[in-house]
């Protein structure tokens, strides 16, 4: 299969267009970090060499530049028989193509690679994080070209219309792709616009929420005198099952924070942080609490009163420890929070606006028996970055740091009753929409029960789209309250 491109006309046009960008200043978020390198130089070869022949469905490794740079090229049949094609800078190695600068070709033949070819769209990847992407496409019906950004596969802004052709993106760098976003949509509202914190962030994680990991125990949490004892109770926990629950967890480190910026602190007592803070409550919710045993507000409640502690005691009075409550960044619910599924993308937006900050994060759904009193139930400590290109969300919970890949897993629904999977795709969505044909890919089946289970090979990346999928249906509804607290200038280095 050869590639047959008219080679001066290619060249010509693409001149003339980087001529038009010129014009166009590079702002200061367009810069080469020292690891990234560009693929153009690949794929100007593999485009305009006419000798060349493409293997369909071989993918292969280029070395690019005196330096002999690793450029990966892969190639994905689609169902339509098409092919995506794919170039990245390699940098992580062959394998891994999570890296900035990553372009997807979606060509409409089946045959051949070329400049007659209609190319659907096309997929720049601003960012290494998953589903960060500026898609480019054609509607045929009009002639025009339009982009939309994705912000971890969440439409960010969509049908923003360009001049150019788009078949001119196979011959432009990285950075002037970039240029050419910015002269129609200001692209650092998705860049990473900051310094880098990441210093800041580590010295923070390494001071404070390290000190405060702990073996697990249920409803255990350190007392004043820094005993472990119960939640519940307040008595001693025996001496072999002594540690903390995400309620101690996240206490310890509020006291060791404080005791940084007051090192006479002592831990906080107990029973305040216990207050049932009722008072805008109606009286049905009231009565709910005395009556249960286990508090369904308690989650809520004990952060809320970690913050009013920290605000009275941090001695810092420029900022404060509250919850985060912007609808700009996505829809809040009153009292329960964002969609979980919202929250890399409001954390990263809340990174670039208020970088100084870490988040704790209470969990809470409805529970089957109360339908109208949401349980909140788990709580996990945040700590959101940048570095170069990458965008890092650090989660501790219960006394360890585990990872955003594994909240996704626990709160995501992995068995749906059959009666509501089918209900949904019969009657929520859209035959052979996105997401239609994400619920079919991602569900299958269980044989002998009346229930589909996920597939094992779900990515993180499609178990977020299918949480939204989820809420949107109204099927377990989870949300999540944040609440930002400030990092001192005693961890600035």
């Amino acid at each position: 299969m050869k590639i047959t491109i008219s080679k001066r006309k290619s060249i010509f046009t693409s001149i003339l267009f980087l001529v038009l960008l010129s014009t166009v200043n590079l702002t200061a978020v367009i810069k080469e970090d020292s690891k990234f390198y560009d693929t153009v130089n690949t794929r100007k070869e593999l485009f305009l060499n006419t000798n060349n022949n493409w293997k369909k469905g071989k993918n292969f490794l280029r070395f690019s530049g005196p330096e002999n740079k690793k450029v990966g090229i892969k190639f994905e049949r689609r169902k339509d028989g098409c092919y995506d094609l794919m170039f990245f800078p390699a940098y992580r190695g062959e394998k891994d193509d999570k890296t900035f600068g990553k372009i997807i070709y979606s060509f409409s033949s089946q045959d051949s690679f070329s400049e007659d070819d209609k190319i659907e769209k096309v997929r720049f990847h601003y960012l290494e994080n998953s589903g960060c992407f500026v898609e480019f496409y054609t509607d045929f019906r009009t002639n025009k070209q339009f982009f939309d950004i994705y912000l971890f596969s969440q439409q960010y802004e969509s049908n923003i219309e360009f001049n150019f052709n788009i078949n001119k993106l196979k011959f432009l760098s990285c950075y002037e792709i970039l240029t050419a976003i910015n002269k129609y949509y200001p692209i650092e509202k998705v860049l990473n616009t900051q310094e880098n914190d990441h210093e800041i962030k580590d010295n923070f994680i390494q001071t404070v929420i390290k000190k405060s990991l702990a073996n697990f125990a249920n409803d255990g949490v350190l007392n004043e005198q820094g005993e472990f004892v119960s939640i519940r109770t307040e008595s001693l926990l025996p001496a072999n099952n002594q540690g903390l629950n995400c309620s101690g967890f996240v206490k310890e480190i509020y006291d060791q924070y404080l005791q940084i910026l007051n090192p006479q602190h002592k831990r906080l007592p107990i029973n305040i942080l216990k207050t049932k803070n009722i008072d805008n409550e109606n009286a049905y919710r009231q009565q709910h609490r005395q009556h249960e045993y286990s508090d369904p507000f308690f989650g809520k409640d004990w952060v809320e009163n970690l913050n009013k502690e920290f605000n009275h005691l941090s001695g810092i009075t420029s900022q404060y420890a509250e919850e985060l409550i912007d609808t700009d960044y996505a829809p809040y619910f009153d009292a329960k929070g964002f969609r979980f599924s919202d929250m890399p993308y409001i954390l990263f937006r809340e990174q670039q606006k208020n970088p100084l900050y870490f988040y704790v994060a209470v969990f809470n759904k409805y529970s089957d028996n109360k339908r109208l009193i949401p349980e909140y139930y788990h709580i996990s400590v945040l700590i959101p970055y940048f570095k170069g290109k990458h965008f890092y969300l650090r989660v501790f919970e219960s006394g360890e740091e585990t990872s955003f890949e594994n909240l996704v897993n626990i709160h995501i629904p992995h068995e749906i009753p059959a009666s509501v999977f089918e209900n949904i795709i019969e009657h929520r969505l859209a035959k052979k929409s996105a997401n239609y044909e994400l619920m079919k890919e991602s569900y299958q089946k269980v044989s002998g029960k009346r229930s589909y289970r996920m597939k094992r090979n779900v990515s993180t990346d499609n178990k977020l789209r299918l949480a939204r999928v989820l809420s949107d249906a109204e099927y377990e509804e989870e949300k999540v309250l944040i609440y930002k607290i400030p990092i001192s200038y005693h961890f600035y280095k």
